[in-house]
């Protein structure tokens, strides 16, 4: 009677705490496994057998390990109990040594992003505040600007009352009167009188 052995193939999965894409392949790429991107996930190229899947929040590592058939019957056999032992310890020390990888890229990537976010607060603390000394500069400029209107203003409303009081004195001089000039509460009175 002959017996023929041959490999079966069972599928595994083991649901992993991996999350992150990028530190996901970050680590893999420390480890220096070859990998390819998928639609779903990513497959390992040097464990044919080995594949992280997306499923909602986490990639499940999906696995085949071969155990032994004979005469068509699943036997456990020593050699097959090694065999699916050794497969399952090559898989668990393959995964420990993502994680302590993809731990510490997901450490560096938290404190990427909370530098990022730093520095963007304060790029738009330094942006604010050189807006608010730029909106400063610009309303001294145009306080100023406007005083130095308002001053020439003045100027030319003196010299036009000047002037006016200049030709009130020269017509009433020429009408036989004289002009005085008085101040009260600030303001200037100006009084005809008759010459004598």
């Amino acid at each position: 009677m002959s017996v023929f052995v041959k490999a079966k193939i069972r599928k595994g999965a083991i649901t992993t705490k991996f999350e992150d894409k990028e530190c996901l392949v970050s680590a893999l790429k420390e480890n220096g496994i070859d990998f390819t991107l998928t639609e779903n996930g990513i497959d390992v190229q040097d464990m044919e057998t080995l594949s992280f899947v997306k499923k909602s929040s986490h990639y499940v590592l999906e696995f085949q390990v071969q155990t032994e058939v004979y005469n068509g019957q699943e036997k456990e056999t020593e050699r097959g109990k090694r065999m699916v032992a050794s497969q399952s310890k090559a898989i668990n020390a393959f995964v420990s040594n993502i994680e302590s990888a993809y731990d510490k890229f997901l450490d560096e990537k938290i404190e990427r992003l909370k530098l990022e976010q730093y520095e963007k607060k304060m790029s738009q603390e330094m942006e604010t505040e050189m807006n608010e000394r730029q909106n400063a500069i610009i309303a001294e400029r145009e306080i100023k600007r406007l005083e130095r209107i308002k001053r020439k203003r003045e100027m030319e409303k003196k010299k036009m009352i000047e002037e006016k009081v200049e030709k009130l004195r020269e017509r009433a001089k020429m009408l036989g009167y004289e002009v005085e000039e008085k101040v009260e509460n600030n303001e200037r009175i100006m009084v005809l009188v008759r010459r004598r």
